[in-house]
């Protein structure tokens, strides 16, 4: 899998904590959860912003 690409239709109901099913390593975090993490500054980890499928496409 070269890039992750999440549908926003899926996302109405996500958790704020789930897999990605093609690759179960990557685990996608919501906003909610990221500021969160931020508050502690974890280490290890590895943020960045996955894109939405459809967005501006039209």
């Amino acid at each position: 899998m070269d890039k992750h690409v999440l549908d926003p239709r899926k996302l109405t109901n996500a958790p704020d904590i789930f897999r990605i099913q093609e690759d179960p390593r990557s685990i996608a975090l919501s906003h909610r959860l990221i500021n969160q993490l931020r508050g502690i500054n974890p280490k290890n980890f590895n943020f960045f912003k996955l894109e939405q499928s459809g967005l501006g496409n039209s």
